[in-house]
């Protein structure tokens, strides 16, 4: 399983957490890791879909129930801790360096937000 960004000890942790007890075989693990990590790509993909330049807690909220996960939402912090409002102007000038470098700046957010959430949600 090269690529992920998941640990599957990670995935373990998670599983034995909330099913204390339950024998998964390995293949199974794996295949949730999948899962884990396309639901990751959805969700930031949804969120992503305003081009924010930082996607926050309202972002993630709405990109849940955008995709029919509202009940995923009470187990979001409520606000920031920073207090900062969420929704930023996006640059312009990303389509710029986008179109220079040939890389999406949403993807590189992409990645670093599926690592943010992955921290978070780590039990």
């Amino acid at each position: 399983m090269s690529g992920t960004t998941i640990p599957l000890a990670s995935v373990r942790r998670c599983v034995d957490h909330a099913n204390p007890g339950a024998v998964f075989s390995k293949a199974a693990y794996e295949g949730l890791l999948i899962c884990c990590e396309e639901f990751i790509t959805m969700v930031t993909s949804e969120a992503s879909n305003t081009r924010p330049n930082t996607l926050k807690i309202d972002h993630l909220q709405l990109a849940l129930k955008g995709l029919d996960f509202e009940a995923l939402c009470s187990h979001l912090p409520e606000q920031e801790q920073d207090g900062e409002s969420c929704f930023y102007q996006s640059n312009e000038s990303e389509s710029d360096a986008e179109a220079s470098t040939g890389v999406s700046s949403s993807n590189k957010k992409k990645k670093k937000t599926a690592q943010q959430i992955v921290s978070v949600t780590q039990c």
